[in-house]
């Protein structure tokens, strides 16, 4: 009966022990860093581009709050141009991923790398400067 007891409590150690570690683990996993926070808002918001929400690419730049209506059509204006030029000169823009993302020490800039794959099959990686404001990552 004894020997019986105690190979239960080793059993119950061993699976605490294995508890514990996956749920480490999995605590670890879920905790997004600035880093992953400011890069998937950056792959987000390039991903409007290619949606064509022009209107909302413009939304999460830098300073656009409260600017005149007439300022704001011409930077939707800009970005549709740009979008069109793409088309035109490779095949379009169609799909983004994030490939890496730089904090500075503040935890309010970062530069966000993407890489953008094109209609013609060509792919580049671009750097978008972030700025963290009012809890919001928005583009520089």
């Amino acid at each position: 009966y004894q020997y019986l007891y105690s190979s239960k409590i080793i059993i119950m150690r061993r699976f605490l022990i294995l508890f514990a570690i996956i749920s480490l683990v999995l605590t670890s996993c879920s905790k997004k860093t600035p880093e992953d926070v400011a890069g998937k808002a950056a792959e987000e918001y390039y991903n409007y581009l290619i949606e064509g929400k022009y209107e909302e690419y413009v939304a999460v730049m830098d300073n656009t709050e409260g600017i005149p209506e007439g300022y704001r059509q011409q930077l939707i204006t800009m970005v549709k141009q740009f979008v069109v030029q793409q088309k035109e000169e490779r095949g379009g823009l169609k799909s983004v991923k994030k490939v890496n993302s730089v904090i500075d020490k503040s935890n309010t800039k970062a530069d966000v790398f993407l890489e953008v794959y094109y209609g013609d099959n060509a792919n580049e990686e671009v750097v978008m400067p972030m700025v963290l404001k009012d809890g919001k990552w928005k583009m520089k």
